[in-house]
């Protein structure tokens, strides 16, 4: 620094000076100096230490812009491949399988049943149980699996939900008989997960609590996964007519929970997922029977697209179900006059 100091005072001095040999004598002397090397390890580097501390959000925008989720962003595009027309009035559940063979449950006029049909041949009843089913799933073997509410010789306990993920595990929803929205100190309100292996069953899990011991659920009444489990997705009905999402992880923690759409809920027609089932591509879909409506979800509860129904001539929607082929089935209840029987849709969603 002293010897460049000194040059600029040289400069400036040959600079005034009116004799032109001076100038260039220096001139030369400066292309003639060698700067001398700076070495790399001024701070030796086992002397660096990183503090962790919090960025602003507007420096992180500074450096590599923003990123934000508008709200519902895309449009869900559903076309109607078939409309088929039942004989029932309400269909609660459905399930279809290879070949085009559909379980499916109704209740109506205090009786309940669960029907396999031909959805190809007009829906011709090949058999009818005479049940009251809450639920129904495939398992990873292709039977059938009916949940009905019935007593525990440990406990009295009803079975309300089930679920078979693509890895085979089981899980179930379990309250205790009784009201349903009523919860006491006694009241068992959980997921039952039974672990499969090797062809058997085995149960070691249950999810009830967060982890400030507060309870999850009011009445787990439908259930989905997304990537074999490691997202559990319930649908809790709160009262007759209000409920929400809750998702857990595989530890059983709270992830996120989903109110519904508020552009669409009212006073009078709260949100309540009726049916919840993971689509092929990892998105949640949820039958919104009183808005008419489907709402479409991420993995992480955002929501990505919610489509009202009936501007495509589809009420009521209550059971979802997809197929092999990756259509998206629904199955719809009646408004109390109508008496032309319930629908069952089968579409193609996309996004």
């Amino acid at each position: 620094m002293e010897y460049i100091l000194n040059s600029k005072l040289e400069i400036l001095k040959s600079l005034q000076s009116s004799a032109g040999g001076e100038i260039f004598a220096f001139e030369q002397q400066v292309m003639n100096y060698q700067i001398p090397c700076v070495s790399e390890n001024i701070i030796p580097r086992k002397n660096i230490k990183y503090l962790e501390r919090s960025t602003s959000e507007e420096t992180i925008s500074t450096l590599f812009g923003s990123m934000y989720l508008l709200d519902v962003p895309y449009t869900m595009d559903i076309t109607i491949d078939r409309s088929l027309n039942t004989n029932y009035s309400n269909i609660e559940n459905l399930v279809v399988s290879e070949g085009e063979i559909a379980w499916v449950s109704t209740f109506e006029n205090n009786k309940a049943s669960v029907q396999k049909i031909h959805l190809a041949e007009m829906l011709g009843t090949v058999k009818q149980l005479d049940l009251h089913a809450f639920d129904v799933a495939f398992s990873e073997n292709n039977d059938l699996i009916i949940s009905i509410e019935s007593t525990s010789e440990i406990m009295r306990v009803s079975i309300n939900s089930i679920h078979v993920a693509k890895n085979g595990d089981l899980y179930v929803g379990i309250r205790e008989s009784g009201d349903p929205f009523e919860i006491t100190e006694s009241s068992c309100r959980k997921i039952l997960v039974y672990k499969s292996s090797g062809g058997k069953l085995t149960s070691n899990v249950s999810y009830e609590f967060d982890k400030s011991k507060q309870r999850l659920f009011t009445s787990p009444c439908r259930i989905t996964t997304l990537s074999d489990g490691d997202i559990v997705i319930v649908g809790d009905w709160i009262t007759h007519i209000e409920g929400r999402l809750v998702a857990l992880n595989r530890n059983g923690d709270l992830e996120w929970t989903y109110n519904g759409n508020s552009k669409i809920n009212s006073d009078t027609s709260k949100f309540r997922p009726y049916d919840i089932v993971s689509s092929p591509e990892g998105y949640i879909v949820v039958a919104d029977k009183n808005n008419h409506a489907l709402h479409l979800l991420n993995g992480a509860g955002e929501l990505i697209a919610c489509k009202l129904l009936d501007e495509i001539g589809i009420t009521l929607p209550k059971a979802l179900c997809f197929d092999f082929s990756g259509y998206l089935w629904i199955g719809c209840s009646t408004f109390p006059e109508d008496k032309s029987g319930a629908n069952i849709y089968a579409v193609k969603l996309g996004i």
